[in-house]
C-alpha cells in the first residue's frame, strides 16, 4: 500500500502510510475479523468429519434370588464410539464453500480498509504540502510589501505620495498577515488529522512536508478488464456472490433426508473379579435416517431466499464492477483537465509576475500610480494560490486513480 509514496517518490509519505497501517485501529480489526473467519471455516470443515469418543458404565448389584451382600457382583463396561452424517447431498460441502468465501471476504475488506487508509493519509500530507507553501507565499507577500510600505514612507515623507496611498498600503500588509495566520490554522488542523492516522507524534516527519519534491509519473492504465483481479471490492462482492449461492445449496440439502452411521466397539463384563477371564467384546453400528415430513414449507422458502438473496449478490457485484469502471475513467479525465489548467495557469503566473517587476519598477519611477501596482501585485499573488491549488488537485487525483485501480499504477 506504499505504492502512492513511491509514484511520489516521497520517502516520507512512505514512512508514514507503513506506520499508519500498522498502527490503526481499525485495520487491527480487520485483522481479527480474518483470524476469526479462518477458525470459523476450520469448524465448518470438521463439521462433514467424523466425531470419535468413548462411553463406560460401571454398576454394583445382587442377582435375583442372592441377597447377601457378599454375595453382590461388580459389572461393567467400556467402548469406543464413532459418529458421522454422510453428506449425500452436499450439505457439508456448501457449508465449506460458504465459510471459504467469508473468509475470502476478510480479507479482501481488509485490503479495502488498508487502501483507504493509504489514500486518506496520502490526501492529507498533500493538503499539508499545500498549505505549507501558500504559508510560504503569504509570507513571501507579507514581506514585499512591508518593505513596499516602508519605501512608501519614505515617499510621503518628502512629500511625493499621498496619506491615501499610505492607509492602503498599510491595509495591503495586514491583509497578507492574516492571510498568513489564515494558513496557518488550515496547517495545523491537517497536521492534526494527519498525526492521529499515522500515529506518528514526532514533528520532524513533518516540518519539511511541501508540493514541490512530489512528481508524477506517467501512468499506464493498461486493460481495464484487469480490475476485476486487483480491487478489493469487486474481489469481494464477489466472494458474496459465491456464499450465496452456496446457501441455496444447503436449503436444498435440508429438505432431503439426512443419514447418521453410529459405531460402537468394547468390551463388557458381568463380574470385574473375574474381568481377566475372557470379557466379551461388545459392538454394534446404527444407521439413521432423518428427514422433514412437514413443516408448513419452510424449507422451501428457505430455498428462495437464498435465491433471492443469490441474486441480489449478483446484482451488487455488477454494479460494482460498473462503478470500478467508471470511477477509473472519471479519474482519468480529471487528471487530464487538471493537467491542461495546471500548466495554462503556471504560465499566466510566470507573465503575471513579469507584469508586477515591471509595475513594480514604474512604480519606484515614478509613471505609474499605486493603483497599477497593487493590480498587478494581487493578480501575481492569486495566480502563485491558483497554482498550488491545482497542483495539490492534480496529485489527489492521482490518488483518487490509485483508488480506481484497485491500489495499482499498469
Amino acid at each position: 500500500m506504499e505504492g502512492i509514496g513511491v509514484f511520489f517518490q516521497d520517502s516520507t509519505l512512505c514512512s508514514l502510510i507503513s506506520e499508519g497501517l500498522e498502527s490503526n485501529k481499525l485495520i487491527q480489526q480487520a485483522w481479527s475479523k480474518v483470524a476469526q473467519s479462518s477458525l470459523n471455516k476450520q469448524l465448518v470443515r470438521n463439521q462433514s468429519l467424523p466425531t470419535f469418543g468413548y462411553q463406560s458404565e460401571l454398576s454394583f448389584g445382587n442377582s435375583k434370588g442372592q441377597p447377601s451382600a457378599s454375595s453382590a457382583k461388580i459389572s461393567g463396561s467400556a467402548s469406543a464410539t464413532v459418529n458421522w452424517e454422510v453428506d449425500l447431498w452436499g450439505k457439508y460441502r456448501r457449508l465449506d464453500e460458504i465459510a471459504e468465501a467469508n473468509y475470502q471476504g476478510t480479507i479482501f475488506n481488509k485490503q479495502a480498509l488498508q487502501l483507504n487508509f493509504a489514500a486518506l493519509i496520502s490526501t492529507n500530507y498533500i493538503q499539508l504540502g499545500y498549505y505549507k507553501d501558500c504559508i510560504d507565499v503569504a509570507k513571501k507577500t507579507a514581506i514585499s510589501r512591508n518593505t513596499q510600505y516602508q519605501n512608501m514612507l519614505q515617499k510621503y515623507d518628502h512629500g511625493l505620495i499621498t496619506i491615501f496611498d499610505i492607509k492602503r498600503a498599510e491595509i495591503q500588509v495586514k491583509d497578507a498577515e492574516n492571510l498568513v495566520f489564515n494558513y496557518l490554522q488550515q496547517q495545523k488542523l491537517i497536521l492534526n488529522q494527519l498525526t492521529l492516522l499515522s500515529g506518528i507524534q514526532d514533528s520532524s516527519y513533518y516540518t519539511n512536508i511541501s508540493l514541490s519534491p512530489l512528481h508524477t509519473q506517467e501512468v499506464q492504465v493498461g486493460i481495464p478488464s484487469l480490475l476485476l483481479a486487483r480491487r478489493p471490492d469487486i474481489r469481494q462482492a464477489e466472494q458474496m456472490v459465491i456464499a450465496s449461492n452456496a446457501n441455496i445449496g444447503v436449503y436444498q440439502a435440508m429438505r432431503l433426508p439426512s443419514f447418521n452411521l453410529t459405531g460402537l466397539l468394547g468390551v463388557a463384563s458381568g463380574d470385574l473379579i473375574s474381568f481377566n477371564n475372557g470379557s466379551p467384546l461388545i459392538g454394534g453400528g446404527t444407521l439413521d435416517l432423518f428427514g422433514p415430513i412437514f413443516n408448513f414449507k419452510s424449507n422451501k422458502l428457505k430455498v428462495k431466499l437464498a435465491q433471492e438473496e443469490t441474486n441480489e449478490a449478483k446484482l451488487n457485484y455488477q454494479w460494482t464492477v460498473e462503478t470500478a469502471f467508471t470511477e477509473v475513467q472519471d479519474a482519468l479525465s480529471n487528471i487530464d483537465l487538471l493537467k491542461i489548467q495546471f500548466e495554462n495557469n503556471t504560465i499566466q503566473m510566470e507573465k503575471a509576475h513579469e507584469v508586477y517587476l515591471m509595475a513594480m519598477d514604474r512604480y519606484n519611477a515614478g509613471l505609474d500610480d499605486y493603483d497599477t501596482l497593487l493590480n498587478t501585485e494581487n493578480t501575481y499573488l492569486n495566480y502563485q494560490l491558483n497554482v498550488l491549488r491545482l497542483k495539490s488537485q492534480l496529485l489527489e487525483s492521482y490518488i483518487t486513480l490509485y483508488k480506481a485501480l484497485g491500489g495499482n499504477w499498469n
